[in-house]
């Protein structure tokens, strides 16, 4: 072998087409721990892995076959030692002394491959970010707050879409249940607008508190829902309205009070 390819960067190996090892560079040599022509006359498929036999069987050779050329192939080599050590390999199918070669340079993959597993840490920092940064928007967007000792505060701020509703209600049931809630309070104040949908989304949440054995508030009635909530029917059926938060408080501590001296007779 020329001395050039020898001691060449990158690895070199040429097979027969009967998978017999003709010739191998140093360098090669070196990367997976053989001496002078150790590997010379074996099979190539001994300085493979068993996945990567399955795929030279199944894939490379094949292909190289067909084209008389292979580019660009992801392989693993395993070296004496057993280690694998990863390369891209291009191949190309050429005629020398009356027969069929197959030629391979190899170029280790060893950065690619550290690479690869720093973005693949990363992503998964990164969806762990996001599945912290989810749960406290869900909190955040949801929030129940114990105003006093049986009464709860669910304040909607901003849009109520289905899906917001549904966290909201789940985290209300969740609260009525963990802190032993006699009164609801839905205040409605924030709310950026008042339509048909989201009176259907208070009403299911309301009727699923109730279910609890926990009575229902809405407050934040100004005349503009007010208006909205005759315009659409909304059936208000079971729940108490008040048109301001602190009327709906002072509702809620009298109902909650009434509810403990109750229990305690």
């Amino acid at each position: 072998m020329d001395e050039l390819l020898n001691t060449a960067p990158c690895g070199f190996l040429a097979f027969a087409d009967d998978g017999t090892i003709l010739t191998v560079n140093a360098t090669l040599l070196g990367w997976l721990g053989y001496d002078g022509g150790e590997l010379l006359g074996r099979h190539v498929e001994s300085v493979l892995p068993p996945a990567g036999r399955i795929f030279y069987q199944t894939h490379f050779f094949p292909l190289l076959k067909l084209h008389g050329r292979a580019e660009e192939v992801y392989l693993s080599l395993r070296s004496g030692g057993g280690d694998d050590v990863a390369v891209l390999v291009n191949a190309a199918r050429v005629e020398r002394g009356g027969a069929a070669v197959n030629d391979c340079v190899f170029v280790p993959m060893r950065q690619r491959r550290r690479f690869e597993d720093e973005l693949l840490a990363a992503k998964r920092e990164a969806e762990e970010a996001n599945r912290i940064k989810d749960e406290l928007i869900e909190e955040l967007s949801t929030p129940v707050i114990t105003v006093v000792d049986g009464v709860l505060l669910g304040p909607i701020i901003g849009s109520l879409n289905r899906e917001r509703a549904d966290l909201m209600t789940g985290a209300l049931l969740r609260a009525v249940v963990e802190r032993r809630a006699r009164v609801v309070i839905l205040d409605v104040t924030g709310a950026r607008t008042m339509d048909a949908d989201i009176v259907q989304h208070l009403s299911r949440a309301a009727a699923a508190v109730r279910l609890m054995g926990a009575g229902c508030v809405l407050t934040g009635i100004s005349a503009g829902v007010a208006r909205t909530l005759v315009r659409v029917g909304a059936d208000l059926t079971g729940i108490e309205v008040r048109r301001t938060l602190a009327d709906g408080l002072g509702f809620a501590m009298r109902a909650a009070g009434a509810g403990r001296h109750s229990r305690q007779r």
